[in-house]
């Protein structure tokens, strides 16, 4: 091909040719915004994950993991013991009613 050669297209195939290379060029900018995007999120999980790791003193994705999951099953434990001693509070309650009530 004659790089120092004229094109041949006609008006219209230039138009065509030129909302193509809008579409495209658009196209382009949608792409490097999103990849922006996207970047910018995982440079902000990256400093998220560095916190957690400071947080929970581990060095491991795993580690702080596993750290969480330990955490929230003593939580859960807590949990549970604070509804039994609900539960016990109320039927003490309860009962201290009933022997008010005869006497």
């Amino acid at each position: 091909i004659d790089n120092n050669k004229q094109g041949n297209l006609t008006l219209n195939e230039e138009i065509a040719m030129a909302k193509q290379i809008d579409t495209l060029t658009n196209f382009v900018s949608l792409e490097q915004n999103s990849l922006s995007n996207i970047t910018e999120k995982i440079n902000n999980f990256n400093i998220i994950f560095e916190q957690l790791k400071r947080l929970t003193n581990t060095t491991s994705m795993e580690d702080v993991i596993s750290t969480y999951i330990a955490q929230e099953e003593e939580m859960f434990s807590l949990y549970n013991f604070i509804q039994s001693m609900n539960a016990d509070i109320d039927t003490t309650l309860e009962n201290t009613s009933l022997i008010d009530n005869e006497i």
